[in-house]
């Protein structure tokens, strides 16, 4: 059965670049054969219309992955076609992201800095690095890594794992994603603060890539906070003051760090292999 938007939807994916049409069109098959109804309402965008993008408030960069073709943006819709803005924590929706996650996207939902529910981007090989007018042989090969995977590419991320610090206590890097390999990768997402899933992806890998291993003179951790009382997040801070405190990042609504113990009204939380700052209100201790 169509989707309401359907052919707006296929229209607006044919303009991506190559590889990044090729999932999209793979997510939408998937949103057909689940009946989850998103209008897809923009892809490729020009850099006049991400510059009043700017001005508005609703993009932050010049770097955006709609310019090169590699982003695409939706909202749930009802059986009227009426859209949801207030939709995208849906069991639906949530399927719908679960599973472009799995073919590589990253969704704009999981980001720390600037939550941005309605965008999903592929990275590819990078930011534009896709191409246009090429042929795409997705077959059946997968781009991501999970239980019951074994090879090199499992090897890697355990050897990766371990240089970080997680431990796979009883085979080390045998090559085999099982249940020890599988807690390990849930730890790492959990610690990077991204979706807790097990599934080794783009975003994933884009945090395994980046992460930076513990100092050994690092930051005794005595505790964990989620963060609460936000609309959307929090922010970090390099010291505990509301007046003279300068602003580090921001911290989402749900999200949860490491403490180092608290001081009148602030929490001491570790950012950064540093000691930094979330006001007390905003976080609630869990560990």
């Amino acid at each position: 059965m169509a989707l309401i938007y359907q052919n707006r939807n296929l229209d607006n994916i044919a303009n991506l670049a190559d590889n990044t049409k090729a999932k999209a069109l793979q997510w939408h098959d998937y949103l057909v054969k689940n009946d989850i109804e998103l209008l897809i309402y923009e892809t490729i965008r020009t850099e006049a219309q991400q510059r009043e993008n700017i001005k508005k408030g609703v993009s932050q960069t010049m770097k955006s992955y709609h310019l090169v073709g590699q982003a695409l943006d939706f909202v749930p819709v009802n059986s009227k076609g009426e859209t949801l803005w207030s939709g995208y924590n849906s069991s639906d929706v949530k399927k719908a992201v679960a599973e472009a996650k799995r073919l590589g996207f990253e969704w704009g939902g999981d980001w720390n800095s600037f939550i941005d529910k309605p965008h999903l981007q592929y990275v590819y090989k990078g930011y534009g690095t896709d191409t246009f007018g090429k042929s795409v042989n997705i077959g059946s090969s997968k781009d991501y890594v999970e239980k019951g995977d074994s090879g090199t590419e499992v090897k890697v991320l355990q050897n990766r794992l371990i240089e970080l610090g997680y431990k796979l206590p009883k085979y080390g890097a045998d090559g085999d994603f099982g249940s020890e390999t599988l807690a390990a990768v849930k730890q790492f997402q959990k610690d990077q603060g991204i979706t807790v899933d097990g599934i080794v992806g783009s975003v994933t890998q884009k945090h395994l890539d980046n992460a930076s291993k513990p100092k050994s003179e690092g930051i005794p951790v005595k505790g964990r906070i989620k963060i609460v009382n936000v609309s959307n997040a929090a922010y970090i801070c390099d010291r505990p003051s509301s007046t003279n405190s300068k602003n580090l990042t921001t911290i989402g609504k749900g999200k949860e760090i490491n403490i180092s113990g608290s001081v009148p009204g602030w929490w001491e939380v570790i950012y950064d292999n540093r000691r930094a700052y979330v006001n007390e209100k905003y976080g609630k201790r869990i560990k």
